[in-house]
């Protein structure tokens, strides 16, 4: 995964997509009245930003619900209440405290990070496919539309 990659890398990345919606939009740089991310979202097109969240967020429903892989499947925790609260039936995970910067980037810290961020009725999907479409709905417009 990409998660914690420096932001000089995933700026290359970003440069190659907006080059690459370009052409296929076929508009040439100069000439062009649209910017990049419009090309984006009207390719429906998420930038390497979003898009990484999105991959960590289906590796983690992946790994709660499936149990693959297995060296995933260890790491998110369900979060345990010791009282009963209106989010105790929300299907939180444990965030696991960390010292250094880079500490964040792992698996085991980001990943419940993204998906507590998921709003409830999306976390509570059954199957892979009614927890996808939804979310990938869901991100596209936190992604473009929100304020």
């Amino acid at each position: 995964m990409l998660v914690g990659c420096p932001q000089k890398h995933i700026a290359v990345l970003q440069l190659a997509q907006h080059a690459l919606a370009r052409i296929v939009m076929q508009q040439s740089t100069r000439f062009s009245f649209l910017t990049s991310v419009d090309f984006l979202e009207q390719l429906h097109l998420l930038s390497v930003k979003w898009r990484i969240e999105l991959l960590l967020a289906f590796s983690t429903y992946k790994a709660i619900h499936t149990g693959n892989p297995l060296y995933l499947a260890a790491l998110p925790h369900q979060h345990k209440s010791t009282m009963f609260t209106r989010s105790s039936t929300s299907r939180l995970l444990d965030v696991p405290c960390h010292n250094l910067s880079f500490g964040s980037c792992a698996f085991r810290v980001s990943a419940p990070q993204v998906y507590n961020s998921v709003p409830i009725h999306i976390r509570q999907a059954q199957t892979f496919a009614s927890f996808k479409r939804p979310f990938k709905t869901y991100y596209f417009q936190s992604a473009y539309f929100a304020p």
